[in-house]
């Protein structure tokens, strides 16, 4: 099955288009990071979404699990949000959709199929990760 990537401008100057989660993996990267991918389908090209350090082993900065905000929950319950299902291996064959800033971009959000909701990763984790006291930079989520 193909989707079709119709890129449409949205509202907030961002593109938008539609994709397949062709994989959907949960991983230890570079043998002491956690980190979460989906691997995106669409006309003619792929894309992965995530990478983002979400956890690690003791003896890294970010395996201090109890020192910090489970930003591995977040992210996790975040991409099973948008994709309607309740485990990570049934991620894969759900249309979502991508926004970007441009085309070929890298992808800024991605959104559920059909219902208004959006998760915006670097928005979320920065504002769960930066000191308190510090304002948060805001953005669309």
């Amino acid at each position: 099955m193909r989707v079709r990537c119709d890129v449409a401008e949205t509202t907030i100057k961002e593109f938008e288009c539609n994709a397949i989660i062709e994989s959907a993996t949960v991983r230890l990267d570079h043998d002491c990071f956690l980190s979460m991918w989906l691997f995106l389908k669409y006309d003619g090209a792929g894309q992965g979404f995530g990478g983002y350090v979400l956890g690690g082993l003791p003896d890294i900065a970010a395996g201090k699990h109890s020192e910090q905000k489970n930003i591995a929950a977040e992210f996790i319950v975040q991409c099973l949000r948008v994709c309607g299902v309740e485990s990570v291996d049934a991620c894969v064959g759900k249309v979502i959709r991508v926004r970007k800033k441009k085309e070929f971009g890298d992808i800024l959000a991605i959104g559920h199929a059909i219902k208004d909701i959006w998760f915006y990763p670097r928005v979320v984790l920065e504002e769960m990760t930066r000191e308190e006291g510090t304002p948060a930079t805001g953005g669309v989520a």
